[in-house]
């Protein structure tokens, strides 16, 4: 699926499904008290790993086609620049899980088949 404007990019962000699968891959690495989180896509597969204890984990597997959506999501979230996909990009995200306040450092790679997000 090649997304054009903007716009529609931020659109496909707030969408319930793509929020719900972020929201529940934070609350995880939160409970697993993970060090890492990165977003993978692949050419047929797309996958989010932890690091737990030194060791990357997979613990999903989410459709390909949700790949751009989640890290238009996570770019939204720290405020980057959703319609560049060219160069690297970094920010920080904030957040409540479980009543603890969680600062997040996040990084996009753009990768052949997308954008890698290591948070």
């Amino acid at each position: 699926e090649i997304i054009g404007d903007v716009d529609n990019l931020v659109e496909l962000a707030q969408q319930p499904d793509v929020i719900k699968i972020v929201n529940l891959v934070f609350l995880e690495a939160v409970q697993k008290r993970a060090s890492d989180i990165h977003f993978e896509p692949y050419e047929k597969k797309y996958r989010v790993r932890l690091r737990i204890d030194g060791v990357l984990r997979e613990v999903s597997k989410p459709p390909t086609a949700m790949g751009l959506k989640m890290a238009a999501r996570l770019k939204v979230m720290s405020k980057m620049d959703t319609a560049e996909r060219r160069v690297p990009q970094d920010g920080r995200i904030k957040t409540d899980k479980q009543g603890m306040e969680v600062e997040v450092r996040i990084s996009t790679v753009p990768v052949a088949f997308g954008e890698k997000v290591v948070m």
